[in-house]
């Protein structure tokens, strides 16, 4: 068998295909490799069992930079609720419509903006993929939907008659089937990068909930485990990947605030109390690895 996935180039000069299937490709005028005809064209698809006839020249793959859907599944403690083993809601009607990482630590210049807030949206998440060989280096950022179950999809997915999207964020400067580590970011949550880097796109979901060993570092300090899911730990209410005094700091100034979007409010329910309090005391002086720290 034949199995390939990735940007194809015709570099010299016509093919045809000669037996075999194609599936899930997308070509210029119709699904058929006769279409891509002229040298330079290109075309993205999976050939499965396919034989190329070549009529003067030939075809090779293009791994160019592309959009790539990045699949992954995380959840944070300060939502978690462990009778449903799934994350809260209450915020739906406190949420920005626009995406909230515009501010320090992350000045992150996006322009993601959901047009309403889907009833199974627990919060906004600030997605990064780094370089394999050099994990310090953050190749491309993108503002994603944290949904109850844990999965983190695109602001544009269909969310129509209770729809529950797939996993999946796009990306537009991946080189195709390379190497990358993902990184996930919350406003008030420890960030967490993945164990090892994962080929991009991923067909299965990078899954941080599966247990703490999905972290780097076997997981150290940047998640936790409670009935058997592996969370991020709350606390870091500014993101600068430490809980320490400069967030309870921030707590204080922000206690009985209520019925808003506030960084202090580490459980997600629209008030600053004491149970936010407690979620901080239980995690301070936790750290993420270094590479996450602003």
């Amino acid at each position: 068998m034949c199995l390939l996935f990735a940007n194809y180039k015709v570099t010299q000069a016509q093919v045809e295909p000669s037996q075999g299937v194609v599936v899930g490709a997308t070509f210029s005028t119709t699904t058929n490799l006769k279409s891509v005809s002229t040298v330079g064209d290109t075309f993205t698809g999976r050939i499965s069992n396919l034989n190329i006839g070549l009529t003067q020249g030939i075809i090779q793959p293009d791994f160019t930079t592309t959009d790539s859907q990045v699949k992954v599944k995380v959840m944070i403690e300060g939502a978690f609720d462990t009778a449903t083993n799934e994350m809260t809601t209450s915020l739906t009607s406190f949420l920005p419509t626009t995406q909230p990482f515009n501010t320090a630590p992350f000045y992150y210049t996006g322009s993601e903006t959901i047009a309403n807030i889907p009833s199974i949206m627990t919060d906004w998440v600030l997605l990064e993929v780094r370089e394999a060989n050099n994990n310090s280096v953050v190749v491309e950022q993108v503002a994603a939907i944290l949904l109850k179950n844990g999965n983190v999809v695109d602001t544009n997915s269909d969310f129509t008659n209770g729809n529950i999207p797939n996993a999946g964020v796009t990306f537009s400067n991946l080189a195709f089937g390379s190497d990358y580590y993902i990184v996930v970011r919350s406003r008030n949550h420890l960030a967490v990068m993945s164990a090892i880097p994962i080929t991009f796109p991923n067909t299965a979901v990078y899954d941080f909930t599966d247990n703490v060993s999905q972290a780097y570092n076997f997981g150290s300090n940047q998640m936790k485990l409670i009935n058997g899911k592996a969370l991020l730990f709350a606390g870091d209410i500014n993101g600068d990947g430490f809980v320490n005094t400069t967030d309870k700091n921030i707590y204080t100034q922000n206690a009985a605030n209520f019925f808003g979007y506030f960084n202090a409010d580490i459980n997600l329910d629209f008030f600053v109390t004491t149970d936010d309090l407690n979620l901080y005391s239980n995690n301070a002086s936790l750290f993420t690895i270094p590479q996450l720290w602003y």
